[in-house]
């Protein structure tokens, strides 16, 4: 295999079999900080109205694009192509010439694209338009087909969405007979230390299920930007998996989650809301600039979409999961299985919240002592040891069989002013979902 002379395979590390000099010289010289492209995100653009001839964007005119890190970098405008209008508008490479089909664009008098992160602090102008379009990056190359296998791989992984009832599909594909699926979930694809050999855990899993479509689990997956080029370069045919649910309901129930795991502090989710919509919580629980990027489910299926074609992704949403036997002919489709469906897998059975503020309290008394926390208490990892395990045995049994029946599981509403900051933050992105993904009307 050579590597490609493509500057953009060269930053992700990609080796494309097969492949010599690249089609696609790049545009301009490699300027500092470009390596930090990894990390970048869909931004908004703020634009009027105005025809654009179709043809290549024949000079690298150079747009302020935020990266997820919050700088600001130099890439160039062939880099990032408008995306306007629906499917129509989409990304055409060909002989080394980009051309971008669409019927408007947004651009500011001085000729550049004045573009704002997605995934930036929320300012105080404004509920974002649902008519507003988001900056794509072009898809990488497929090389689907190409990649030569010599042991088994991955064939499905559950993406997410976080706190979206996943749980229980991962249940209901375990009553199949041809699936094998770990029974927790699995954060290898995140690991920092993926490249560097982090992988052990994914053989392993593979090997175990020899002979039956190996899947894996890890609703987080959805919203880290480095894990669709793993899973891609593992297995190119990987089908994904994603359950959505309302991303203010979401929301709420994830803010909970974290308070239980130590991530976010125990609070009125109505005091903190605003404060975490401008960024102000995050500088001291890091963890939480996901829990608002995690909702955006456009934007981040977009980043799948740079790796996987959409016959590769099954979305589920409410009106599946309230259809037990539509959701299970759904999933049999898609991965091509049979589900027993005599087979009793309560709904109850996926993850239930914690919303008292004490069992709340109760519960984060346990995670110093069965977890081990990194410096800006953004990742933990759970305490190996005899010790450990009994004490969390302990708090769970006093918390299930003591505390939920003293102080009850009421979650704590959402005031009209918190639920519609929310619904503004979100309404661009569910509007794109439905148009891109959804099929149905913005």
């Amino acid at each position: 295999m050579k590597p490609t002379d493509s500057a953009n395979d060269r930053h992700r590390g990609r080796l494309v079999p097969g492949a010599g000099p690249s089609a696609h010289p790049p545009t301009h010289a490699a300027a500092p900080g470009d390596g930090a492209r990894r990390g970048l995100v869909h931004a908004r653009i703020r634009t009027i109205a105005a025809p654009v001839e179709r043809g290549p964007i024949e000079h690298p005119i150079h747009v302020q694009v935020q990266e997820r890190g919050f700088r600001s970098l130099q890439v160039p405008r062939a880099e990032v192509l408008t995306r306007i209008g629906t499917r129509q508008g989409a990304d055409i490479e060909s002989g080394g010439e980009r051309h971008v089909k669409h019927r408007q664009r947004r651009v500011r008098d001085d000729g550049q694209h004045d573009v704002h992160a997605a995934r930036g602090a929320r300012t105080e102008a404004a509920v974002p338009d649902p008519c507003a379009r988001l900056a794509r990056v072009p898809p990488v190359e497929d090389v689907t087909g190409k990649i030569e296998m010599d042991a088994a791989t991955i064939d499905f992984v559950i993406i997410g969405a976080q706190k979206s009832a996943s749980t229980y599909v991962h249940r209901l594909l375990e009553q199949s007979s041809e699936v094998y699926m770990p029974r927790g979930e699995v954060r290898s694809f995140e690991d920092p230390h993926y490249d560097d050999g982090g992988a052990g855990k994914i053989e392993r899993i593979i090997a175990s299920g020899q002979g039956r479509k190996v899947g894996i689990k890890r609703p987080g997956y959805l919203g880290r930007p480095e894990v669709p080029r793993r899973i891609h370069e593992q297995n190119g045919a990987t089908r994904l998996i994603l359950v959505l649910r309302d991303p203010v309901e979401r929301f709420r129930s994830a803010y909970y989650h974290y308070v239980k795991l130590g991530f976010a502090p125990v609070a009125d989710i109505n005091a903190v809301i605003p404060q975490i919509l401008n960024g102000e919580y995050q500088k001291k629980y890091r963890k939480l600039e996901e829990i608002l990027s995690y909702g955006r489910y456009h934007d981040c299926l977009e980043n799948y979409r740079r790796y996987f074609d959409r016959k590769s992704i099954l979305i589920i949403d409410k009106e599946d999961l309230d259809d037990r036997d539509k959701l299970i002919g759904k999933l049999e489709s898609f991965l091509d299985i049979t589900i027993d469906r005599a087979a009793k897998v309560p709904f109850w059975s996926s993850n239930r919240g914690v919303y008292d503020e004490t069992r709340l309290r109760f519960l984060r008394l346990r995670n110093r002592l069965c977890y081990r926390y990194n410096e800006d208490m953004s990742i933990r990892w759970r305490r190996r040891n005899i010790a450990a395990t009994l004490i969390n045995g302990l708090f769970h049994a006093v918390d299930r069989m003591l505390l939920v029946k003293v102080f009850g599981n009421e979650k704590p509403p959402l005031s009209e002013a918190s639920r519609e900051l929310l619904d503004s933050y979100y309404r661009c992105d569910q509007a794109l979902l439905r148009t891109d993904y959804l099929d149905r009307a913005p």
